[in-house]
């Protein structure tokens, strides 16, 4: 796999394939990361960045690492407040279509239906929730993930659109964006890995919505990490806390831990 060295000395992976996609009035792309040996599975991933920013940097050694482990990755590209001006809908509509056309991607790469799990960070994760969960973005993806996989999600838009107004300057519109709130009927297994000092998502919000996601039939596995504050599972936040959510995520999407898979070596 190619590297990159980034401003601060760090070497990152880079993706193999980039593929653009369509939405309204702007080319997206999919960065994709390819297994020497396939599991005929797929790991979807949304970057976090508090609606404002394209962090999907910060994804590209997680990545990598799930196709060292045997699966396709995509990190699709969805539009940002700082970049584009968009909040919040758009960038939802954005992850609905980069969820469908991800479906075109497994195809092309022999994955099947089912096979795919989608997964996302902080805003990320929020929208990824709203996407599999919510109507009607729930309808229109179609089939559903096989899993989710989140970090740090927000799933409370209430209780954080103070800091959402003090950093983008408005609020979340209305309530159809909020996954604890909002929810119907419950979809794929979830597992959520949360710092208990999160500063931004409430760890108590998770908490709230995996009961809520119980009492509708899903199952939500919820991992708190005593002390760590929200992004802890970066690998420039914590090498140990990163490694750890790596092996979480690898045991819940059903494939034995390797020591050797997260060390850094790419």
């Amino acid at each position: 796999m190619e590297c990159m060295e980034t401003n601060s000395g760090n070497i990152l992976p880079q993706a193999q394939e980039i593929i653009s996609f369509e939405v309204p009035g702007q080319t997206l792309n999919v960065e994709c990361y390819l297994p020497r040996q396939s599991l005929r599975k797929a790991m979807v991933f949304y970057y976090g960045g508090g609606w404002m920013d394209d962090n999907r940097h910060r994804f590209r050694r997680f990545a990598a690492d799930l196709s060292e482990a045997g699966y396709t990755v995509f990190l699709p590209e969805y539009r940002t407040y700082r970049k584009h001006g968009v909040f919040p809908e758009a960038e939802l509509e954005d992850v609905v279509a980069g969820m469908t056309f991800a479906k075109t991607l497994c195809e092309r790469y022999g994955i099947g239906p089912g096979r795919m799990s989608v997964g996302g960070a902080s805003a990320g994760g929020h929208l990824v929730l709203c996407a599999a969960l919510l109507e009607p973005y729930r309808s229109r993806i179609g089939v559903l993930p096989e899993k989710n996989v989140l970090f740090n999600p927000v799933c409370c838009t209430c209780s954080i659109n103070d800091w959402v107004e003090s950093v983008i300057g408005i609020r979340f519109p209305f309530e159809g964006m909020c996954p604890l709130h909002g929810l119907g009927k419950a979809g794929p297994p979830i597992l959520a890995m949360h710092g208990t000092d999160d500063e931004i998502a409430p760890a108590a919000d998770l908490e709230s919505f995996a009961a809520v996601y119980a009492k509708a039939g899903g199952a939500c596995s919820v991992k708190l990490y005593p002390g760590r504050r929200h992004g802890f599972h970066h690998p420039e936040q914590s090498e140990a806390d990163y490694r750890d959510t790596l092996q979480t995520v690898l045991s819940f999407l059903g494939e034995a831990p390797s020591p050797d898979i997260g060390k850094g070596d790419v």
